[in-house]
């Protein structure tokens, strides 16, 4: 694990050992989760039960532990954290079709916290691989898939299962 606290918004120094080593280790990546998480507890509907700060924190653990379980160790776990951080941005304007605009959300904010063009575009590209008829390509794409669904095979899959059930 990379993080400090258990509601995996502190990184530890194993993260800032991965984040340092980086072509760009300006980002605010502290600032930039507590600003976001912040923004989606202000202002996601109540009525979100399922699509709430909870799941983005639980798809930011689990991108990292399937990452770390299929050798991914560099630059790849800031962008899958990144991405699982923005991924339900889109739920503050619309239910449907939302993750277009989780990624301008994305592309917008990330700027301001040290991300280069290349990241933005690499985590807007995985925000919409969140969509359930995407098919992924590649690794970090099934990564984040696989995340985004990391509760269907956890012992409290009745209880999320539930919380999905009632925001329909």
């Amino acid at each position: 694990m990379l993080v400090e606290n258990e509601d995996g918004t502190i990184p530890n120094s194993r993260f800032w050992e991965y984040a340092t080593s980086l072509e760009n280790s300006t980002a605010d990546y502290i600032s930039l989760t507590e600003y976001i998480t912040n923004l989606l507890r202000e202002n996601l509907p109540k009525t979100y039960t399922y699509h709430s700060v909870n799941h983005t924190l639980n798809v930011m653990n689990a991108v990292e532990k399937i990452g770390f379980g299929e050798k991914i160790f560099n630059e790849d776990i800031l962008i899958l954290k990144t991405a699982a951080l923005f991924h339900d941005t889109g739920f503050l304007e619309r239910y449907t079709n939302n993750e277009e605009i989780g990624a301008k959300y994305a592309e917008n904010i990330l700027p301001k916290y040290g991300f280069t063009n290349k990241q933005i575009e690499t985590i807007s590209n995985l925000i919409f691989c969140t969509k359930m008829e995407h098919q992924p390509t590649n690794l970090l794409e099934r990564i984040i898939r696989d995340a985004d669904l990391d509760y269907l095979g956890r012992e409290d899959f009745v209880d999320i299962s539930n919380k999905l059930k009632n925001e329909f």
